[in-house]
């Protein structure tokens, strides 16, 4: 009773002796426990890459908080709902996923200080210079940073594509990356 309160999931074994075959319920998963957190992961049924995900998450057991991942929202980019459901799931259990609305940035803002990584994902507008000016200054901190860009945008009704400048062109430039159209 304790193990399923805590979230692991009973799976059945086939047991078979020379008397008799009986199918029997078991537990293969693992509950961790440290001061007021817990992880569990509700069944193991393969020891490939169990090492490294008790590793993530003694880490997170014994993390003061979960570090903050913000991604860019406005002009077009994908914002945290782009994120395929999959890779949402694996960030949600290692960070506290944030949207930041780029738009909504004056002259003079900056990425609020508790953001640990931007990731600025697919922008189809140029961005504005608060936005480009916010961006480059996360850069310089020394925070890591995610840009997913392109240099051509699709109409896939024409079948055509066209340049597509962001404005982070010339960031990147300062920064000796080119984006290729």
């Amino acid at each position: 009773d304790e193990a399923i309160q805590a979230g692991v999931t009973p799976v059945q074994f086939i047991v078979v002796s020379q008397e008799k075959f009986e199918v029997r319920d078991g537990f293969m998963g693992l509950v961790l426990r440290h001061a007021d957190k817990q992880e569990v992961l509700p069944v193991i049924l393969e020891p490939s890459g169990l090492e490294h995900e008790l590793m993530s998450r003694f880490a997170r057991l014994s993390a003061k908080a979960k570090p903050v991942v913000a991604f860019a929202s406005g002009f077009g980019t994908a914002g945290p709902g782009g994120v395929p459901a999959p890779a949402r799931a694996s960030l949600e259990l290692r960070a506290e996923l944030r949207a930041l609305d780029l738009k909504s940035l004056k002259a003079g803002a900056t990425v609020p200080a508790e953001v640990s990584a931007l990731a600025v994902v697919g922008p189809q507008e140029r961005l504005s210079q608060p936005a480009l000016d916010a961006i480059e200054g996360f850069l310089l901190s020394g925070r890591p940073l995610l840009l997913a860009v392109d240099g051509r945008k699709a109409d896939l009704q024409a079948f055509m594509a066209s340049p597509l400048d962001t404005g982070l062109g010339a960031l990147l430039r300062k920064q000796g990356v080119s984006v290729q159209a």
